[in-house]
């Protein structure tokens, strides 16, 4: 009984060894140049809206201010944008309802309402409603 044993403590470690040499790549590592690209992107279209408008990396997020005030912050998770909209509560025209209030929630970002980006397909209906914060 023992043999046996030996024998199948061997070939799990042996499994072992070939599990784990298997190099897997992990979901953050296979997609940061899409989700760097779609940062660039919206950056880049939300400081086009004004002149006076600069973006100012912080250690969470980007936020995007004019010389008064934040307008929008930008938040990158691993595959996808967070945008928080600085608009009071309740003064945000959203008739596609993709703004949700965070005004009474815990988040990262200087406003009142988020918005989750996975892709540019709606970057002109989000840049109308960060030009409400303006």
């Amino acid at each position: 009984m023992t043999k046996e044993l030996n024998v199948f403590a061997r070939l799990v470690d042996e499994v072992a060894v070939h599990t784990t040499a298997i190099e897997r790549p992990k979901l953050a590592d296979s997609h940061p140049t899409m989700v760097d690209a779609l940062e660039d992107r919206f950056k880049s279209a939300i400081l086009s809206l004004s002149e006076t408008c600069k973006a100012v990396p912080t250690k969470h997020y980007i936020r995007i201010k004019n010389a008064t005030k934040t307008i929008a912050c930008i938040e990158k998770n691993k595959l996808s944008l967070k945008i928080v909209i600085n608009v009071n509560r309740g003064e945000l025209s959203d008739p596609r309802n993709l703004a949700r209030d965070v005004s009474r929630v815990g988040h990262l970002g200087i406003g009142s309402y988020q918005i989750k980006v996975l892709d540019d397909r709606d970057l002109e209906y989000i840049l109308s409603l960060i030009k409400q914060s303006f």
